[in-house]
């Protein structure tokens, strides 16, 4: 029978690690990364509809709405909390993101690119919200507008507000219990079955 030499065993140990590891940086990290770039709405409804499933929150996905009489809007998913109900809008950036909050636009940076100016998202879920409210008989108090994002990506805009966010997305259930914590009282029943109620018959 023959027997391996200590650095022979090593060496078969160590080799498919190596191996294994080499196709989870080369191969598997690159595949997940093109899958969540291209479907990023699937990704970032896992993440939602499992704070939904956790918390026992109601969820419609995919509402939407009139602006003008020709044009519509969406949010991609409403959370219905126990304290507010979160309207949220999902985007997919390239690169980082920093400006302030009042800019009309905010500075994308991507690892191999100069840099972009693209839309100020705060102020789109702002005007969004707003005209969201504006069309039901729901108090502007109950909401909370939250921009989504994808997770690999630093958000360098700072802002104090306390009813509208920009997340990325492995952050959103941390943000989710940190409000639902507020120290106010929780939404009446009957008003928040009246707003689910309200807000499906319009999906």
């Amino acid at each position: 029978m023959m027997y391996l030499s200590t650095p022979q065993l090593l060496f078969l140990i160590i080799v498919p690690i190596v191996v294994l590891v080499v196709l989870f940086v080369f191969v598997f990290l690159p595949i997940r990364k093109y899958y969540r770039k291209k479907h990023y709405l699937d990704v970032y409804y896992k993440s939602v509809r499992a704070i939904a499933v956790d918390q026992d929150f109601y969820l419609i996905n995919n509402f939407k709405f009139k602006i003008t009489d020709n044009k519509k809007a969406m949010f991609n998913h409403i959370l219905f909390g126990e304290k507010y109900i979160y309207l949220i809008y999902c985007v997919y950036y390239h690169g980082d993101i920093t400006g302030n909050v009042n800019d009309k636009y905010l500075v994308m940076v991507p690892k191999k690119d100069k840099r972009k100016y693209v839309p100020n998202d705060y102020r789109t879920i702002q005007k969004l919200v707003e005209r969201f409210v504006m069309d039901t008989s729901l108090s502007s108090d109950l909401f909370i507008g939250i921009v989504l994002t994808n997770s690999d990506i630093n958000l360098g805009v700072e802002s104090e507000s306390k009813q509208y966010y920009m997340i990325q997305r492995d952050r959103l259930s941390q943000l989710v219990k940190a409000i639902e914590s507020r120290d106010i009282p929780t939404l009446n029943e009957e008003e928040l079955q009246k707003a689910v109620i309200q807000l499906s018959n319009r999906k």
